[in-house]
């Protein structure tokens, strides 16, 4: 709920009120929000209680940092430890989905919306090559800023907006930055894939960054 916006931010979440709503005890809902504040996802404070998280274009930034780090790392890491035939056959998969996409079908709303899942898929691969269920955790965990902070703004409601963030130019040069990651692996070169990586989730936070911060229009 709190991912998808239907809890606004800085409401107030009530033990009991969400025990009700999720038809369980309140122990488990006592046990959730002490989980989800340690994972940044709502604020207690003392004698007043659990609060839902508003989130600033300053988070998502960070969480982009700390996600181009990661995910480079988890390149290097897949390629240093000689990249599996699977990984690369289902990275090869995922790119012909999203060149379906990209470049066979109408682009809309709904192809928008299934090229961005592809692309989350296609990172998610990569993070779970490694078999580190630490950075795979984080990793997830910095990715759900961004739909938090697209719901708290509304933009997830809005299809022009959506839109406005996803042209078809922009995830074009992203599939085909996709396609020079994949092609580092498969030639073992985990320096320059590490790098390929951050650069790429580095230009995605460029793009963000001057849409709300500069109001300058998406370049990517």
């Amino acid at each position: 709920m709190i991912v998808e916006g239907k809890l606004s931010p800085e409401s107030s979440l009530n033990e009991m009120g969400l025990a009700n709503v999720l038809q369980v005890s309140r122990t488990p809902v006592r046990d959730a929000l002490n989980a989800l504040a340690v994972e940044g996802f709502c604020e207690y404070i003392p004698n007043r209680g659990y609060f839902v998280r508003k989130f600033t274009i300053h988070d998502l930034l960070d969480a982009f940092d700390v996600r181009a780090t990661l995910e480079g790392m988890a390149c290097r890491v897949v390629v240093e430890r000689k990249v599996a035939d699977g990984l690369l056959d289902r990275l090869d998969e995922l790119q012909a989905l999203q060149h379906r996409e990209l470049y066979e079908v109408e682009w809309d709303l709904g192809a928008s919306m299934r090229w961005h899942e592809l692309n989350r898929d296609f990172h998610f691969a990569i993070t779970d090559a490694t078999g580190n269920r630490h950075l795979m955790q984080s990793v997830r965990q910095m990715r759900m800023f961004r739909p938090m902070f697209f719901a708290q703004l509304g933009i997830l409601e809005n299809e022009n907006d959506y839109r406005s963030l996803y042209v078809l130019e922009n995830c074009r040069r992203a599939y085909h930055e996709h396609g020079t990651i994949v092609e580092a692996m498969r030639n073992g070169e985990s320096s320059r894939v590490e790098f390929l990586m951050r650069e790429h989730i580095h230009a995605n936070r460029e793009v963000i960054r001057k849409r709300y911060l500069t109001g300058a229009p998406a370049s990517r």
